[in-house]
């Protein structure tokens, strides 16, 4: 599998549900990855971080690539949407809340590193998941999850987003 799918993975695949990732993908997608019917609905953070992963992938390893690629990871939105996808995560009982802690760390150590390279040396999954491999384990914060809004769909929640139950506004 390459880096790019198990940081994918890494975000949206809950610990919880382990045991049955068909659920939990189904899960997810149903209430922090809904559909927006038009252009100019709001997209959810869990879809806007797919979307960039995707649109910034480069398109080879040498150091033009790698740069362009940190260009599009850091000068966008990404960053700003990982802890509202968190957020909707969390709500869900998806992931608890050391879990969350856990990965703001790897991600807030993640892009620190890429994006504060003069020119990156691989891709930001790579960077991502080397971080989580070392990363230690926080030891506050809740170990226990319960989603807080059953099948209702979440787009975003704090910080002065919106969070719809039913649709995304």
């Amino acid at each position: 599998m390459d880096r790019a799918a198990l940081l994918l993975l890494t975000t949206l695949t809950p610990f919880a549900f382990a045991h049955t990732p068909i659920f939990a993908r189904d899960y997810i997608d149903a209430v922090c990855k809904p559909a927006t019917k038009n252009p100019t609905d709001t997209v959810p953070p869990c879809v806007e971080i797919e979307t960039i992963e995707t649109l910034c992938m480069p398109n080879g390893t040498d150091p033009i690539y790698l740069a362009a690629h940190q260009q599009c990871m850091c000068g966008g939105s990404y960053f700003a949407e990982w802890p509202a996808c968190q957020d909707c995560l969390l709500y869900h009982g998806l992931r608890t809340e050391r879990e969350v802690a856990q990965y703001d760390g790897i991600i807030s150590a993640a892009s620190s590193s890429f994006c504060g390279a003069a020119t990156p040396s691989a891709t930001f999954a790579d960077y991502f998941s080397t971080i989580q491999g070392t990363f230690p384990v926080p030891t506050t914060g809740g170990t226990v999850s319960s989603d807080r809004a059953p099948s209702s769909t979440a787009c975003r929640r704090g910080d002065g987003y919106d969070y719809a139950l039913g649709a995304c506004t």
